[in-house]
């Protein structure tokens, strides 16, 4: 016997089925629990921890493969061979092991009078002594007949208790409690499987998992471990059939083994079907009754109107075990059934298998794009995995062309990508070129790829008559797609070569007005494109494109209207006709930067990590990459200017890189790297592109880097630049930043006047965030003027409020600035604060600090360390009466020291 005096974790998603066996154990009347459950669903692990929980004494009896009969049933005297009596208990098994007529009822009455005659005799266990039967289906067939004979005898038991851990033998011992095992749930699939391979994982990879899996944690385990980290994330597809382990093959081989074909036949229906119709199996089997056998044997089970199997390989293993005439039979059923049915894609699923099916090629991607035109990404995209098996569907292009966008819809860019480019070589029909090419390009826009040979004006396939206006509907296609992926060139050139059909549909019409008015808005939006855009485009035969809306909301928020781009935005995503994880990959940036626009960084923040779970791999887009920067700077996390600055090299020649080096310049800026921020706002305002934060957003903060490194004369510049543009024209965000660019580049004396001023206008149509960021850069203004005691009191307002706002970045932002002065102290500072400065090397120091060098820059240049550099400033700082290098700089612009002016 083994004491159980191990510790063990509870079961993952089993505390209620555990809960059943702790209560067993615990009554103090002897009983009998049968534990069932597929092969690998964790019935011997739940035991233990129910057992582990009770402290009992146990004894595991764990049954092998084996022909010969009564072989275990000494297994049945509570496993203590040396009892007295049991030696004429042997001779009668063996006797009967010779006779296979042996009647069971006999030998269990033997049984049952050598413990009567010896029970009086036998100590009562201190503790609760349980038997746990483990793997009895293994047995042979007339081991299982006597023990389920002895079980039903319950004066003949000489133990405490007794659980039987069974995985198919369930009938013979339907008349004890059964607690039966079914998969786990999609919390405990999600926790298992982090628990297995520490990685991100997609939430909808874990829920088709769990769905292969049945919820089996045993096959669960070894599929996940096979697959790769890209596939996980989801930004690979996975298989279409997963290899599972040999044992789980041998148990579900072993379990289908005494199955007369028609039952075969029943249960290979279920191959590539999680359930199945009553009506569906009625009309495959020859025999009505064939369900209702197979549910007695414990492999199939009711679900309301339907059946599924316990296991999900018994199906698979059964079709194999046909003939191929079989298979080819219940194919035909199968398919008449399905049909019947009202279930298309099952229904073609097995015709495709047919030989005799080539001829329905034709069928089967006209079903799957009407699947896709009804929102049945799913179905279709299974109709298209189950035909990539067959060589015959590989070799059409129009084929490739429906795959690949099935793979994009369902968020695997770089795979659409890669199909397209294989589609593209098989000299397509100017029809299927025209779709690979525009999904090509569209995932290129989601993964940053810059290849111009997917598309161009240039390469638009021929015309075709039909569908009616589809190519014209691509060619519009293709212009925003072009934009999107900074080719605004040759979108314009598709535009301008546009021949509107004849008598084209108001559907086209309202279209083209929409993507010429965004690829007009790109380079400088008027009132009247925006409210085209902000109006949309009607839904008619054929859907918007979500890319499409998604590029109308990005216009929209650098236009100054987040309030529009929310309404279209939050139209399409209550569309359930567009419930992909395509939809969600542009539409989610969208939000995104309408939240950002808002102030709303906390709101943003979750949408981030909401998509980042349900698709860990929309972590590298472009579109969220900056959105992530900008979020994790203003809250205070770690803004990770190494990664940020590895994923911008990953977008060279995009458009992303605009809005990219926007968002990390605003990263920089708030933790204080304002010669970095400057670089990169600089860089931002210079692209040309549009950006979701809108341009005068981006001058605000270059405007208060360049302040900041004491460089006026650029900001004001700047500034002046910008006046000669219409920068979002009428929105009060957009003239409450232009005013705090004005106070930033203000004058000594006009200084508090302007910043009053950007205060008035941030009315309640501005964000609270903006507010907060006036108040600091007055307050920085104010301190540079000398106003000390009116600057370090707007910059405790800013605090405040950014504190509201759970923005903590922007709070050690502040008490960067006011750390070493919590009061007002001009009288510390020198009448000529450079006249303790007289070593060479220090002076040296001060030329390059007022040339806006970096500290790095400062080391190279000096040959020292940067922590030499560091420890020089800090120096210098006290020296000058100063607590920062942007008040040191500050301080050398509005009083340079005689060595510098003298070189100037």
């Amino acid at each position: 016997m083994q004491s159980a005096g191990r510790t063990l974790r509870s079961p993952i998603g089993r505390r209620r089925e555990q809960q059943v066996l702790t209560d067993f154990l615990n009554v103090p009347e002897p009983g009998v629990l049968v534990v069932s459950g597929p092969y690998g669903i964790g019935k011997s692990t739940l035991v233990d921890a129910a057992l582990t929980e009770v402290g009992a004494t146990v004894t595991k009896l764990r049954y092998t493969p084996g022909a010969e009969p009564f072989r275990t049933a000494l297994d049945l005297l509570h496993g203590q061979p040396a009892r007295p009596g049991l030696a004429d208990l042997i001779e009668l098994l063996q006797t009967a092991a010779g006779d296979r007529t042996a009647g069971t009822g006999m030998i269990v009455d033997r049984i049952g009078d050598l413990i009567a005659g010896q029970s009086a005799t036998w100590a009562e266990p201190d503790r609760p002594a349980v038997i746990v039967h483990e793997d009895l289906e293994l047995s042979d067939p007339a081991t299982l007949e006597l023990c389920a004979e002895f079980l039903r005898r319950a004066s003949l038991w000489p133990w405490s208790h007794l659980v039987v851990v069974d995985a198919a033998a369930a009938g013979p011992l339907s008349r004890h409690p059964t607690v039966e095992i079914s998969g786990l749930d999609d919390a405990g699939i999600r926790a298992m499987l982090q628990d297995t391979v520490g990685t991100p994982i997609a939430a909808w990879v874990a829920d088709r998992l769990g769905q292969v899996c049945h919820g089996n944690p045993g096959l669960l385990r070894a599929y996940a471990r096979r697959l790769t980290p890209e596939q996980l994330a989801g930004a690979a597809p996975m298989p279409q059939r997963f290899d599972p382990p040999a044992e789980f093959v041998a148990r579900a081989g072993a379990a289908i083994a005494p199955l007369a074909p028609v039952d075969l036949a029943v249960l290979a229906v279920f191959d590539h079907q999680h359930r199945v119709p009553a009506a569906v199996l009625e009309r495959v089997a020859d025999d009505p009754a064939a369900a209702e056998r197979l549910s007695r044997r414990g492999l199939i089970r009711p679900d309301r109107d339907r059946w599924r199997t316990a296991d999900p390989l018994l199906a698979a293993a059964a079709r194999g075990r046909l003939s191929s005439g079989d298979q080819d039979e219940l194919d035909r059923r199968a398919e008449a059934a399905f049909a019947a049915a009202g279930d298309g894609p099952a229904a073609l699923d097995h015709r495709c298998r047919r030989a005799e099916a080539a001829a329905d090629d034709a069928a089967l991607l006209e079903l799957a794009v009407g699947l896709f035109q009804q929102g049945e990404l799913e179905a279709a995209a299974r109709l298209l995995d189950a035909a990539a098996d067959q060589p015959r569907y590989a070799e059409s292009a129009r084929f490739r062309a429906l795959r690949s966008r099935a793979l994009l819809e369902q968020g695997y860019a770089a795979s659409a990508l890669a199909e397209t480019t294989t589609g593209l070589r098989s000299a397509p029909d100017p029809r299927s070129e025209f779709w690979l090419r525009i999904t090509g390009l569209e995932a290129a826009a989601l993964t940053g790829a810059d290849d111009p040979a997917i598309l161009s004006a240039d390469r638009i396939p021929p015309a075709y008559a039909e569908p009616a206006e589809e190519h014209a509907w691509l060619r519009l296609r293709a212009a925003h797609l072009l934009g999107l992926t900074g080719s605004a060139e040759e979108a314009r050139l598709i535009l301008e070569r546009f021949d509107r059909p004849p008598g084209a549909s108001a559907e086209l019409v309202a279209l083209h007005r929409v993507v010429a008015a965004l690829v007009t808005a790109w380079d400088r939006p008027a009132e009247a494109d925006l409210d085209l855009l902000a109006a949309g485009v009607p839904d008619g035969a054929r859907p918007v494109p979500v890319s499409l809306i998604a590029g109308i909301a990005d216009v929209l928020v650098a236009g100054g209207r987040p309030e529009a781009a929310r309404r279209l935005v939050g139209a399409a995503l209550a569309d359930p006709g567009r419930h992909t994880v395509l939809a969600e990959l542009h539409l989610t940036p969208a939000l995104v930067s309408i939240d950002l626009w808002e102030g709303r960084y906390p709101v943003a923040g979750r949408r981030i990590r909401e998509l980042e779970r349900l698709c860990p791999a929309a972590a590298g887009l472009p579109t969220l990459a900056g959105a992530e920067v900008r979020v994790r700077a203003a809250q205070g996390q770690d803004d990770q200017p190494q990664r940020a600055a590895t994923l911008r090299s990953r977008l060279p020649g995009s458009p992303a890189v605009a809005p990219f080096d926007a968002d990390l310049g605003y990263g920089h800026l708030v933790a204080g790297r304002y010669q970095a921020a400057a670089i990169c706002l600089d860089a931002a305002l210079r692209a040309g592109h549009p950006l979701r934060q809108g341009p005068a957003e981006v001058l605000a903060d270059l405007v208060e880097a360049l302040v900041a490194l004491g460089r006026t004369d650029q900001a004001d510049e700047a500034v002046r630049r910008a006046d000669g543009r219409d920068h979002e024209p009428g929105c009060p965000r957009t003239a409450a930043l232009l005013a705090r660019c004005r106070a930033l580049t203000a004058t000594p004396e006009h200084a508090a006047a302007a910043g009053d001023r950007a205060l008035d206008l941030c009315t309640d149509a501005v964000p609270e965030v903006d507010r907060a960021r006036t108040l600091i850069a007055q307050g920085r203004v104010l301190l540079r003027c000398g106003d000390g005691t009116r600057g370090l009191a707007r910059l405790r307002d800013g605090r405040e409020l950014m504190g509201h706002l759970g923005l903590d970045g922007w709070v050690r932002h502040v008490d960067r600035l006011v750390r070493p002065r919590s009061e007002p102290t001009p009288a510390t500072r020198p009448a000529d604060p450079w006249q303790r400065v007289v070593r060479e090397r220090d002076r040296t120091l001060l030329a390059g600090v007022a040339n806006g060098l970096t500290h790095d820059q400062l080391a190279r240049s000096g040959y020292i360390s940067r922590r030499t550099v560091a420890n020089r400033l800090k120096a210098l700082y006290e020296l000058a009466g100063v607590s920062s290098k942007s008040e040191l700089t500050a301080l050398i612009v509005r009083n340079p020291p005689p060595w510098i002016s003298a070189s100037t």
